[in-house]
């Protein structure tokens, strides 16, 4: 952009006592921002007063940064300004508008005017423009025009059929796209014609009655007439018309509403209602519609032996014994507060000095406004459900009374047991003791192979009596934990160690596999008893190679888990026994983990089915659960799953395995 500092001193035209010259005082004084330059190569030698209150920039400030004024133009219109002030000195006449920012930051539109003035000669000497705020009317038309344009789309988008009519000669001058489709002709076909060259009314005397009206006053009219569309078809209308004066001329405003729908939803309304009626009139139950306080208004038909009249002359809640009525009232208060529900109720009906009659109701509110509210309440004789209610009632309690019996038997026989087998016990262990002593190296072969079998039946007797004491302790809530925060490793290792010995003798394939890194300082916890834990580990792993037949594998496999149904969020340790042994079927799925209950696939017949058992007691203990998998001749899966500890976690000794491990 050209050098635009303005000169210390005005031109010599201005100078001296033309500078009190009438043009000087009118360019200095102008609200205008006016300036002059020199041509065709020279700067800005003259600012009038206008300029600050324009730019926002005093005049010391424009004279000593010119470069500001050209970054206070819109970046969008720089360009534009820029051009027009490099013109050619021969066009050096010429108007625009652009923008400007303030150094408040507010946005100035500008209207610039710039012409050339000559000497005597004729020569351009000078140009001078002259800068006019002009975003008032900047903001005025696009207000104006936006409004227009709001207006349009108001009237070319309204869903409901719009047109205007000169009220002179009663001619379509506008239509949108409503009224165009509602009546079969497009807007070229109906601008220019009068409704009645086109037939569009059924009936002309209504609406030309409305016209004439409007014609003289203004005001709006509405009415319901019926529209003939383009092929003959009719549909029915809601007319609204209203004078509108623009300037001199005055048009009248036609909004055409199609109710036809509206009118056969009317006609369907209507319909409903009778039938409503019929059905209403039809049930089955009898049927009161009542108000809120009580008064009856209709029944469809009267039961427990009376008579319309007599139900009809008295207030619903008088209907019922006295003790019944606040129970009643409360259900109509219900109703309304609830009204997605549908309160019900149990009451005794006494018109008489007869006896009273139990009838079942439900309360069906009907809402029409917020201040009142009526009722349909349904009723029911239910005199014989009430007399096989009280007579379950009594077979239940015996029932109840029977089961108690029942469950003191349980305890007495639980307790026998287990005095039975405290009282087993000591002698068993005696003799236990004794074969260890005799058990020496002075003895034949013979006599330590017969001290051998007698320890070994001798040991499976104990265990027996430990698995029956355990489940006695289990079900009666006697089982005692010694939990503390331990690693999978803890109960899981020493169990895997015992088995490769049985594992191996028949050949079979144990794996133990870890699903996270047991070397990790962050190994996850569980807290329990590792005793007890490593006692469910053991029984399912002896179990496995027990059903598992020569050459099979079984592979155990720990991993954390997120927990399922309520314990979403939850993580879990599960520990899987995946074997390829002879399958449980399915009928004895379900009872598995039952007390005395074995497969029928245990052709050994040896022990009492307590094993299983065991291990749910204690899983469940830890508040886990263990679960089982089976198909005949594929295999069996047990896992259970511990939660993982969310304390700190302690020492748990050196665990640091590698992962997974295999036996052959």
């Amino acid at each position: 952009m050209p050098d635009s500092r303005p000169q210390t001193s005005p031109p010599t035209w201005l100078s001296g006592e033309i500078e009190s010259s009438l043009p000087y005082q009118i360019l200095t004084q102008s609200h205008d921002a006016v300036w002059l330059r020199g041509l065709p190569d020279g700067g800005v030698t003259f600012l009038g007063n206008g300029f600050e209150s324009l730019w926002g920039i005093s005049l010391a400030a424009a004279t000593e940064n010119p470069e500001q004024l050209h970054d206070r133009l819109h970046p969008l219109d720089r360009a534009i300004r820029v051009a027009r002030w490099q013109s050619p000195v021969e066009s050096y006449d010429w108007e625009i508008e652009y923008r400007i920012i303030r150094p408040n930051e507010e946005l100035r539109w500008v209207r610039e005017t710039a012409f050339v003035l000559r000497d005597a000669t004729g020569r351009i000497t000078y140009g001078v423009g002259f800068m006019r705020d002009v975003t008032y009317y900047k903001l005025f038309g696009l207000t104006r025009r936006e409004n227009e344009e709001r207006f349009q789309k108001f009237f070319d988008q309204n869903p409901i059929g719009c047109c205007m009519v000169s009220a002179r000669s009663l001619r379509f001058t506008a239509v949108n796209a409503a009224f165009a489709q509602m009546t079969g002709y497009s807007a070229d076909e109906l601008i220019g014609q009068r409704p009645d060259d086109l037939g569009l009314w059924l009936d002309e005397t209504l609406p030309n009655l409305m016209v004439q009206s409007l014609r003289q006053c203004p005001h709006s009219e509405q009415l319901e007439t019926t529209l003939r569309v383009r092929h003959g078809h009719l549909c029915q209308i809601a007319l609204t018309a209203m004078a509108v004066d623009v300037g001199e001329q005055r048009y009248i405003a036609l909004l055409c509403q199609d109710v036809t729908s509206a009118k056969h939803l009317q006609s369907q309304l209507m319909d409903s209602e009778a039938r409503f009626r019929a059905l209403f009139m039809g049930l089955p139950d009898m049927v009161a519609h009542i108000s809120q306080d009580g008064r009856v208004y209709d029944l469809n038909r009267v039961d427990f032996g009376y008579e319309k009249g007599q139900l009809m002359a008295r207030n619903f809640f008088d209907w019922f014994v006295p003790e019944d009525q606040p129970k009643l009232r409360a259900a109509l208060a219900d109703s309304l507060t609830k009204a997605s529900q549908r309160p019900s109720f149990e009451a005794r009906i006494q018109l008489s000095t007869e006896q009273p009659q139990w009838c079942a109701g439900r309360i069906a509110g009907i809402h029409f406004n917020q201040s009142a509210a009526e009722f349909l309440i349904t009723l029911r004789d239910i005199a014989d459900q009430k007399r096989a209610a009280d007579e379950l009632r009594r077979l239940n309690e015996e029932i109840s009374e029977a089961n108690i019996k029942l469950r003191e038997l349980d305890k007495l026989k639980a307790r026998f047991a287990a005095t039975l087998i405290h009282d087993l016990r000591s002698p068993l262990t005696c003799i236990h003791s004794v074969l260890e002593i005799l058990d020496d190296a002075s003895i034949e072969d013979s006599s330590r192979q017969l001290i051998a079998v007698s320890q070994s039946s001798l040991q499976r007797a104990l265990d027996m009596i430990s698995n029956i004491q355990h489940v006695y302790q289990s079900e009666e809530g006697l089982l005692k934990l010694n939990c503390a925060p331990v690693t999978p490793q803890t109960f899981i290792r020493p169990c895997w160690e015992a088995s490769c010995i049985e594992a191996q003798r028949k050949r079979l394939n144990l794996t133990l596999d870890y699903a996270f890194d047991t070397a990790s300082p962050e190994l996850p916890l569980v807290y329990g008893d590792a005793s007890k834990l490593e006692r469910a580990m053991s029984n399912l792993l002896s179990n496995a190679i027990k059903f598992t037949p020569p050459g099979g594998s079984i592979r155990v496999s720990v991993a954390v888990v997120n927990g399922e149904g309520v314990n979403i969020g939850r993580d879990f340790v599960e520990v899987s026994i995946l074997d390829t042994g002879t399958g449980i079927p399915p009928e004895d799925l379900p009872y598995v983990f039952d007390v005395y209950r074995q497969s029928r696939n245990n052709r050994t017949g040896v022990g009492f089915g307590l094993g299983l058992s065991i291990v749910k007691s204690i899983i469940a203990a830890h508040g886990g659960d263990v679960r089982v998998e089976s198909q005949i001749g594929v295999g069996t899966r047990f896992f259970f799953h511990l939660p993982v500890y969310l304390g700190e976690a302690g020492e748990s000794g050196n665990v640091a395995q590698k992962s997974p491990e295999t036996i052959f």
